[in-house]
C-alpha cells in the first residue's frame, strides 16, 4: 500500500491527506520519509495554522515552540485567545451548588469551605499579573511570527444567573477578564506584530474589556498605529462596571482612551463595537469617538449599547459616508435627539445596501415599530431610502420596564441573551 502511493502524483497524495481523519494523517506520516515529505502541507494547514491558547506560561511556551519550528511556524495564521475569567467560573460554579444544597447542611458546609480556600488565592492571582511574565512570552512569540491574519478571543458563559448577579461577578473580574485583551494589545505593540482581523468568537461571547484597563503609555499608541494601520476587522465589547461613591458624579475620562484605539485602526472595513459605560449611563460616551475617529474606508458596521447624542452619531458615521453599505444599531440610546430625526437623515447622509435597527432606545423607552409592531427592522432592498425615512415617521415608544429587559440580558451577556 505505502509503495502504491509513493507513486501517486503529490497533489493526489495531498487530496488523500486532507480527507483523512486527523488520527490517520499522523499515522500516514509514520509509514515513510517520501509520503512524509509529501503530506507536508496538509499537515501543517490542518494542525498549525490555527491554534488556541490561554495566558499560562505552559501555553505561551508551547506557541513560542511552535512559532520557531522552521517548517511548522510559518503555517500559523489564525490565533484563538481563551480569555474566560477561569477564577471566576469557579467561584460562580461553587455558589450554585451552595444554593442548590440549601437542604443538605453537611454538603453545604464543604463547599462554603471550598468557596473560602479558592477567594484566598485570589490575589496571588492578581499578583501573578504585575510580573507581566505572559506579557513578555506572548511578545517574543509575536516577534517571531510576525503576521497573523486573524486573532479571536472568546469567552464562556458563567454558569445560569440573574442578570443581577451576573453584573456582580462582571464587576468582580474586570481585572482577571480584560487582561488577555490588554496583554495581547501591548505585544502586538511591543513586538509590532500586523494583524488583519481582531475579533471575538460569535459562540463565545460571553465577556468583555473594561474601558478603565484600557490604558497604553504614549510609545504603545504610536506602535500601535504601525502595527493596526492594515487591520481590516474589529469586533470588540467594552465596558465599564464601576459604581460611583454617593454624590459624585463620574466624568468620561476613560472613554477617550476608546477613541484613541479605534483612531489607530484607519483601514477597518468591519467594525463591530459594544461599548457601553454603566457609571455613566446618562451620559454621551460616543461623543469622543466621533470626534476623534475617522474610518473612510468603512463598509459594514454594527454599534451596540452605545449612548449617543444624535449628532455625534451621524459625525461619526458620516465620515465613512462613500463606502458605508450595511449598518446595524443593536440596543442603542439616543441620550439627545429623537429616531425619527436621526432615521431621516440617514438617507441623506449614508447610501446604505441594508439597515438593521434592533431595540433601539430614547428616554428609557423601547422604541416600536408601528408597521410591524416589534423592536426590530431589518431593511434592504430597492427603495430602501424612502422605507427608512418610513419607518423613522412610524413608530411608538412603551414603558421604560422593557428599556431594562433587554438592554441589561445584554449588558451582562448573561447565558440565553442574545450574544
Amino acid at each position: 500500500m505505502t509503495s502504491q502511493l509513493i507513486r501517486l502524483p503529490t497533489e493526489l497524495v495531498e487530496n488523500i491527506a486532507y480527507t483523512l481523519p486527523l488520527p490517520d494523517v499522523k499515522n500516514l506520516r509514520l509509514a515513510c520519509r517520501s509520503i512524509r515529505d509529501q503530506i507536508q502541507h496538509p499537515f501543517k494547514d490542518r494542525f498549525f495554522r490555527r491554534k488556541h491558547i490561554n495566558l499560562t506560561s505552559e501555553s505561551l511556551k508551547g506557541l513560542i515552540e511552535v512559532a520557531r519550528h522552521p517548517q511548522l511556524g510559518p503555517a500559523l495564521s489564525h490565533l484563538f485567545i481563551n480569555a474566560t475569567p477561569a477564577f471566576e467560573k469557579q467561584i460562580t460554579a461553587i455558589g450554585n451548588k451552595i444554593r442548590a444544597a440549601y437542604i443538605d447542611t453537611g454538603l453545604r458546609y464543604l463547599l462554603e469551605k471550598e468557596r473560602d480556600l479558592l477567594e484566598k488565592e485570589k490575589p496571588t492571582i492578581l499578583e501573578s499579573f504585575t510580573s507581566g511574565a505572559d506579557r513578555k512570552l506572548l511578545s517574543l512569540a509575536f516577534l517571531i511570527i510576525r503576521h497573523l491574519r486573524t486573532i479571536t478571543f472568546s469567552y464562556d458563559a458563567l454558569d445560569s444567573m440573574e442578570p443581577q448577579d451576573a453584573m456582580y461577578h462582571m464587576r468582580r473580574c474586570q481585572t482577571e477578564m480584560s487582561r488577555p485583551f490588554m496583554t495581547t494589545m501591548s505585544a502586538i505593540a511591543f513586538s509590532g506584530l500586523t494583524v488583519d482581523e481582531i475579533t471575538v468568537s460569535k459562540e463565545h461571547r460571553y465577556g468583555f474589556v473594561t474601558i478603565g484597563k484600557m490604558r497604553f503609555r504614549a510609545w504603545q499608541y504610536s506602535n500601535l498605529g504601525h502595527a493596526l494601520a492594515n487591520l481590516r476587522v474589529l469586533k470588540i465589547d467594552l465596558r465599564d462596571w464601576m459604581s460611583p461613591a454617593r454624590g459624585w458624579t463620574p466624568g468620561l475620562e476613560k472613554t477617550p482612551n476608546v477613541a484613541r484605539l479605534l483612531s489607530r485602526t484607519p483601514s477597518l472595513r468591519e467594525l463591530d463595537l459594544s461599548c457601553h459605560v454603566y457609571s455613566s449611563r446618562e451620559e454621551d460616551v460616543f461623543e469622543d469617538v466621533g470626534k476623534m475617529v475617522r474610518l473612510p474606508y468603512l463598509e459594514k458596521c454594527t454599534l451596540g449599547l452605545i449612548l449617543a447624542k444624535e449628532q455625534s452619531l451621524l459625525r461619526f458615521l458620516k465620515a465613512s459616508h462613500r463606502t458605508l453599505k450595511h449598518l446595524t444599531l443593536r440596543n442603542a440610546v439616543l441620550v439627545s435627539g429623537r429616531w425619527s430625526s436621526f432615521l431621516e437623515s440617514v438617507p441623506a447622509t449614508l447610501d446604505l445596501e441594508s439597515l438593521v435597527l434592533d431595540n433601539l432606545y430614547q428616554d428609557e423607552t423601547i422604541v416600536l415599530f408601528k408597521k410591524d409592531g416589534k423592536p426590530v427592522a431589518r431593511l434592504d432592498g430597492k427603495g430602501l431610502k424612502e422605507r427608512i425615512v418610513e419607518y423613522g415617521r412610524d413608530y411608538q415608544v412603551t414603558s421604560p420596564i422593557q428599556y431594562f429587559q433587554y438592554f441589561w440580558d445584554d449588558a451582562v451577556r448573561t447565558p440565553g441573551a442574545d450574544a
